[in-house]
């Protein structure tokens, strides 16, 4: 397994393994990030085909994934919703036959896991808010807790998100996460209280099970 981070703690070591493929990332109305080799699709394109000579290729699920997306100036809801936007590419025997092309369902970094184990037909136990989003028919849902002392919460279903902040009330919008990303609020006080009190139960247990020191014990 090879991993290669654009974290900047790492450019050094980045410098020394990479050489020539160096480059700076730039993101809009952000300085550049060092250290970031150029992935594009051609080069994956080549190991891709590389490895499908290879007799384990057909045994074999590869799995891309992002750390993260990136802020930019358009925010889109109260919540940093883009740098929470993460693209996730499966590789494997039919999966593209089987499930398509893509899915617009709704998931976290937490569903691969399973995901995966769905697709190795595997079973296995868990404790944690995940599952096999390609083996359900919903919209999917999601949580976004931002790392730090940031107090902001939300919770995605479908293309709705609420957001809410300690002593403030919550706000519900419609989203899309797409290339022209954007949100829209929505003035429906029954559906913002139902997306609300779920959230709030996800947060409150969550927090119970880490004051508990039970998160990721068997329940």
């Amino acid at each position: 397994m090879v991993i290669i981070s654009t974290y900047s703690q790492f450019y050094p070591a980045a410098q020394v393994l990479l050489g020539r493929f160096l480059c700076h990332q730039q993101i809009e109305g952000k300085d550049p990030v060092p250290g970031s080799p150029p992935h594009e699709p051609s080069a994956l394109n080549r190991r891709q085909k590389r490895s499908g000579k290879e007799p384990w290729y057909k045994n074999t699920i590869f799995v891309l994934v992002g750390d993260h997306g990136f802020s930019t100036d358009n925010q889109v809801t109260d919540i940093d919703l883009l740098r929470f936007r993460v693209p996730l590419l499966i590789v494997g025997p039919k999966v593209r036959e089987i499930y398509g092309a893509t899915t617009d369902r709704v998931a976290t970094q937490n569903d691969i896991a399973p995901t995966i184990m769905g697709l190795l037909g595997n079973s296995f136990t868990h404790q944690c808010w995940v599952r096999d989003v390609l083996s359900v028919k919903d919209s999917g849902f999601a949580l976004i807790k931002p790392s730090g002392n940031d107090e902001i919460v939300s919770f995605l279903r479908d293309d709705r998100i609420v957001v809410k902040r300690p002593n403030a009330p919550a706000t519900l919008y419609r989203y899309d996460a797409a290339q022209n990303a954007h949100a829209e609020p929505i003035n429906n006080p029954t559906e913002t209280a139902q997306m609300a009190t779920t959230l709030a139960a996800f947060v409150e247990r969550a927090t119970r099970s880490l004051l508990d020191n039970t998160a990721g014990a068997g329940q």
